[in-house]
């Protein structure tokens, strides 16, 4: 567009070349002139301008005057570019080009026209003839440095300018990870396959997430806490066509990858569904293994809406439904139902194959245990349980007909085994209906004498329902085990029981299924001296009290027969504190000796601002403590040990002036609330507390004075 420059006219307007009525126009030059009158001269030299000149030869001089003057007063400048983006960006990610900060001398409107110079081609995600748009760096271009153009123009004039950006691999992954923010380098990134519904078997394969067809994706920041950039993918309102989201391996459609190590592992997963669309819920997932070699249809049950879930499905019943984990050519894919897929909107993230803790049994140490081996010994409160087995699996089927009723499977081993340090995997299928109640799965191992322990119960809410679950359990880990008897020899088992408890549930919950279930031996010495060290106190279960310290707080709590206490529920403000003590029986000489306790630490309490420390009494009532275990630096369920070895003066972070570690006539823990706190469902633990005795000097000082001031700033007063 012609821009108007009046400042020209006193310089380059000659006033005898002028006609008069354009002079009269200027005679008051020197004035202001405001916005109209600029416009009509404007409108009057733009005029005269454009009329043509006298064509005598005698005026040739004139017109050439003329048509320099104009063109200097209304000539355009051509548009200044100005392009920005990041660089360098990995492989799979989008970028942005920008180059809206680009300028025009004359004001005119700019318009913009990109284009890829050179490298992998970019995939656009939108219109390129925007001042920003954006590009998905496809697979292949890692490594490269991809050359960008834009051309910027006013309308009249055209000036491009090139930007250079620099793709780099991606670096959130961990060994098997497929997507974790980004897709890892050892697939293909995501892509489509579809076929047309109208019976001809018409299909096609597309890389561009941005298109016209059924499947549409695109990478997403969420910027939520554990999931941020996920794959977000849409399904368009059509019903003549039906197709699959999916990752192949690196080398694309026909390379496969041997996946076999991770045989006992399993495909782990979140996804959620944004809009069930036509599908009513129903979701699945599909492996391939170059067609027609593919694993079966796993259904993918969802709760609510807009809620992450977590799936695992194990390598085993993927390779038992027909997946040739050695030939592994899709390693993800999930879509709903066939025919029933327009609209569907689902996001997906933390997609990573996880290899597994046990060994394939390939013959050698790993004992499979045999579906037909399986039997039901115990059935307490069930209406005659259903149970089933074939060469696969062992089906079972209890009906509660109360609150506490359980139900026992189990298997004899002959000879014995030694678990001592060795693991028990199975495949578990639970049913959705007992994923919703409080119900309960355990384990009890029994040695040859039946001396047992049993596994800390895992919440059948915890599993994913209406799906397989593996279950990886070390043996015997006292994290984990209640090892409370110790009479029992780990190296001796001959039985493993399987319980599912109620635990409150009165109604059917449906059908289990248990298979591949490996226990691998393990080569720990066992229990040589059965009943532990002949010193060891136990501390007794009915020699327990409580005493508040400071505040109110309500904190239902509970005594197992072997003397472990259990917080049920803790409910206090900030301040609030209470002791629980135990009484021996007898005074201990704990100087040089050992105090022994496990803490387990529930999901729902992790990350509160609760303190909880393990302390002693002196025969006088003195008081001394190692410090305490600040729960809110955990961020998920956990074991601690809170043994203490070799016990003397400087164990403890507060004494009571005169306290005497020789003369032991309790021991307990005490619950400090560092926020207001309602938790009125929770299973805190302090078990396996006992003590030895030392044979350290009788009072070995006055102890250690200081008072500890507990502050969240200083966490290190805070830690056993």
């Amino acid at each position: 567009m012609h821009g108007f420059k009046f400042g020209l006219i006193s310089s380059l307007m000659a006033p005898l070349l002028l006609s008069s009525a354009l002079i009269s126009q200027n005679t008051h030059a020197n004035e202001q002139c405001d916005s109209d009158q600029l416009s009509k001269r404007e409108q009057k030299l733009l005029a005269w301008c454009e009329r043509p000149g006298a064509s005598l030869w005698v005026f040739k001089r004139f017109r050439e005057w003329k048509e320099n003057f104009c063109e200097e007063l209304f000539g355009n400048e051509p548009p200044t570019p100005l392009v920005q983006a990041v660089s360098p960006a990995q492989e799979h990610s989008y970028i942005t080009l920008d180059a809206a900060s680009s300028s025009d001398p004359d004001n005119d409107a700019l318009t913009f026209s990109w284009s890829q110079i050179s490298g992998t081609p970019a995939i656009a995600a939108t219109e390129l003839n925007v001042a920003a748009p954006s590009f998905y760096l496809a697979k292949g271009s890692a490594g490269e440095q991809l050359l960008f153009e834009v051309a910027v123009s006013d309308g009249e004039a055209t000036v491009t300018q090139q930007v250079t950006v620099e793709v780099t691999t991606c670096s959130d992954i961990t060994e098997g990870s497929i997507f974790s923010n980004c897709v890892a380098p050892a697939w293909n990134g995501v892509s489509a396959w579809e076929m047309l519904n109208n019976g001809s078997n018409e299909n096609y394969h597309y890389q561009n997430g941005h298109n016209d067809n059924l499947v549409q994706w695109q990478i997403l920041n969420t910027e939520e806490a554990g999931y941020n950039e996920v794959i977000d993918i849409h399904y368009a309102d059509r019903t003549d066509v039906n197709g699959f989201a999916r990752i192949y391996t690196a080398g694309g459609i026909g390379a496969t990858a041997d996946f076999s190590s991770y045989a006992t592992g399993s495909l782990d997963f979140d996804m959620r569904v944004l809009d069930w669309g036509d599908s009513s819920g129903a979701f699945f997932l599909k492996l391939e293994c170059i067609y027609p070699c593919e694993s079966a249809w796993f259904t993918l049950n969802f709760n609510n809406l807009n809620e992450w879930q977590h799936f695992s499905i194990p390598a085993s019943v993927l390779a038992q439904s027909g997946f040739d984990l050695s030939n592994l050519e899709i390693g993800f894919q999930v879509f709903p139902d066939w025919n029933l897929q327009a609209n569907a909107h689902y996001q997906v993230d933390n997609i990573a194959w996880v290899a597994g803790d046990l060994p394939v049994d390939n013959g050698g140490d790993a004992i499979t245990l045999e579906p037909s081996a399986w039997n039901v010994n115990n059935a307490s409160g069930v209406s005659d349980p259903q149970y089933a087995f074939d060469e696969i699996a062992f089906t079972i089927s209890p009906n509660w007909q109360s609150d506490d009723a359980a139900v026992a499977f189990g298997h004899y081993f002959d000879p014995t085994v030694n678990l001592d340090g060795g693991s028990i995997a199975l495949d578990i299928f639970v049913p959705q209906s007992a994923v919703d109640t409080d119900g309960l799965f355990g384990i009890y191992a029994f040695d040859s004498n039946w001396n047992a322990v049993f596994l800390n119960p895992i919440s059948l809410s915890s599993f994913n329902g209406d799906s397989w679950n593996t279950i990886n359990i070390a043996t015997f880990d006292e994290t984990r085990w209640d090892m409370s008897n110790r009479d029992f020899n780990p190296a001796d088992v001959i039985y493993l029981d399987f319980l599912l408890v109620a635990n409150g549930s009165t109604s059917s919950p449906g059908e289990f299924v248990v298979k591949n279930a490996q226990i691998l031996p393990g080569n720990g010495p066992g229990n040589p001296a059965p009943g532990g060290n002949e010193d060891e106190i136990v501390v007794s279960a009915d020699a327990w009290t409580d005493y508040t310290v400071a505040g109110s707080p309500i904190i239902d709590w509970s005594v197992s027969d072997t003397g472990d206490i259990r917080f049920n529920s803790l409910v206090g403000v900030n301040g609030d504190n209470r002791m629980y003590i135990n009484y021996l029986n007898e005074i201990v000489n704990l100087s040089d000796g050992t105090l022994n306790a496990t803490l387990e630490i529930p999901e729902n309490l992790a990350g509160k601002a609760i303190v909880l420390q393990t302390f002693l009494l002196d025969s006088q009532g003195r008081y001394a403590t190692p410090g305490g275990t600040n729960i809110q630096s955990f961020e998920s369920a956990t074991s601690l040990d809170w043994s203490l070895l070799e016990i003397n003066d400087s164990t403890f972070s507060y004494a009571d002036e005169g306290f005497d570690l020789s003369a032991i006539a309790g021991v307990g823990v005490q619950v400090m609330f560092f926020e207001d706190l309602s938790i009125n469902s929770t299973q805190l633990n302090v078990y396996n507390i006992t003590l030895i005795p030392g044979e350290g000097s009788v009072n070995p000082g006055n102890g250690n004075p200081t008072t500890v001031e507990y502050s969240f700033e200083d966490t290190n007063a805070l830690e056993n």
